[in-house]
C-alpha cells in the first residue's frame, strides 16, 4: 500500500444504517424490481447499534489534516485473518484486528455487521447481565473503561470528540437493553 494511503477496518459494524431517515421512497424501490424493506419495532430493536460514523468522522478530519498541514493519519488498520483466510474471533464471537474502539475491547455484545450472506445491516447479541456483573462490576466503572478507550483512541487519531461523544449513548443504550 503506497505511504500516503490509509485504510482503517472497523469490525462489528453495520455495512449500512437502514434506519437512516435518507432511504429511497418505496415507489423508487418497485421501480428497480425489488420490495420495499418492512421496519417493524422489533426490526429496528434489532440493528446492530454500533457506530460507524465516528470513524467516518476521524477519518475524514485527517485527510483535512493531511491537506492543510501535512500531517500524516493514524496508520493502516485490519482484520485478523487465519491461515485459511477466515476472519479472527474473540471469545465473544467478535472480529479481532482493526480499529478498536472501547465497546469493542469491553464487549457488551457480539457484534456483527452482516445478519445474513447478502444483507447490509448488522445484528448483535447481548451478554447476560451475569457476565456483565462479573466482567465489570457496575455501570460506572464500565462507562469509565469506554471514557478511557476513548481517549486513547483521540489520542492515537482513530477518533475524534465529536466521535467519542457518540460512543457513550451507545454505551447507555445497551447497559440499559441488558438491564444495568
Amino acid at each position: 500500500m503506497a505511504e500516503n494511503r490509509r485504510h482503517w477496518q472497523v469490525p462489528g459494524t453495520p455495512h449500512t444504517d437502514v434506519s437512516s431517515p435518507v432511504t429511497p421512497a418505496n415507489e423508487e424501490v418497485y421501480r428497480s424490481g425489488r420490495l420495499p424493506r418492512l421496519m417493524d419495532q422489533e426490526f429496528i430493536d434489532a440493528l446492530n447499534p454500533y457506530p460507524l460514523e465516528p470513524t467516518i468522522i476521524a477519518a475524514t478530519e485527517s485527510l483535512v489534516d493531511r491537506a492543510k498541514d501535512g500531517e500524516p493519519a493514524a496508520p493502516s488498520q485490519s482484520f485478523e485473518m487465519n491461515d485459511d483466510g477466515e476472519l479472527v474471533r474473540d471469545d465473544h464471537a467478535n472480529v479481532t484486528g482493526g480499529v478498536r474502539y472501547g465497546l469493542f475491547d469491553y464487549p457488551l455484545a457480539t457484534f456483527i455487521g452482516a445478519s445474513a450472506p447478502g444483507s447490509v445491516f448488522g445484528s448483535y447479541s447481548l451478554i447476560s447481565q451475569e457476565e456483565f456483573e462479573q466482567t465489570y462490576g457496575c455501570r460506572e466503572a464500565y462507562l469509565k473503561l469506554i471514557e478511557d478507550s476513548n481517549a486513547s483512541q483521540i489520542e492515537a487519531g482513530y477518533l475524534t470528540d465529536s466521535g467519542a461523544a457518540q460512543m457513550i449513548p451507545v454505551a447507555n443504550d445497551l447497559l440499559d437493553r441488558l438491564g444495568i
